[in-house]
């Protein structure tokens, strides 16, 4: 999206993707029917909004065995504890940031992200390496630039809470076999993410301003 503004402003601007460091993808059973956001605990990132979300979802899909992981420490920890609590929710935990990410990464089944504005969304490519799709508000800028809409995962509407509620609903009531396919174009996605092509590109962009 900055490449195109600067683009019409009439810069000379070339797009080159965020290098990862998850080139290596990873096995995940897809049976542990755990649903996790990973962040910073700030309003910026709207765990608030996510927990609403939640709510509904809970309505929709009554006496569901899904759970919802937030994994994260910050300074909206202890209003995101009084909304759970505020809300009902009997099936969500909040886990303070760990070393260990990689173990909630390879056991869950779906990623979700409800922030206002990204850079770049690592964390969707973390999650993706193991073969977990993600569903996102196509928020300002960087999920779009991960996640295709209906093959790794969904992109809603900013802030529509109610779409967000139905793409999940959609993807934890589809077949094992199509929740696969999801996660299988998951990992395909890592595997384009290729660190040596990003490199040669910044080596074009250079060689060009010779």
């Amino acid at each position: 999206m900055d490449t195109k503004i600067y683009q019409s402003l009439g810069y000379n601007a070339v797009y080159i993707p965020h290098i990862t460091t998850q080139n290596l993808t990873y096995s995940n059973m897809l049976n542990s029917k755990r649903i996790i956001n990973v962040g910073r605990l700030t309003k910026d990132k709207q765990q608030d909004v996510l927990l609403e979300i939640w709510e509904m979802f809970n309505r929709k899909l009554p006496k569901h065995d899904w759970k919802l992981q937030i994994i994260g420490s910050g300074e909206e920890e202890n209003n995101l504890k009084r909304k759970i609590n505020s809300l009902k929710l009997f099936n969500v935990e909040i886990i303070p940031h760990t070393s260990r990410i990689n173990d909630y990464y390879q056991n869950a089944e779906l990623f979700v992200f409800t922030s206002r504005m990204e850079g770049f969304g690592m964390v969707l490519l973390e999650a993706m390496s193991y073969g977990v799709p993600c569903i996102s508000f196509d928020c300002p800028s960087g999920p779009r630039d991960i996640i295709k809409n209906g093959k790794n995962g969904y992109l809603i509407e900013c802030y529509n809470k109610e779409s967000f509620v139905d793409k999940m609903y959609e993807y934890v009531t589809a077949t094992e076999e199509n929740r696969k396919i999801y996660s299988n174009e998951a990992i395909t996605t890592v595997k384009n993410w290729d660190n040596d092509k990003i490199i040669h590109k910044w080596i074009k962009a250079f060689e060009r301003l010779k």
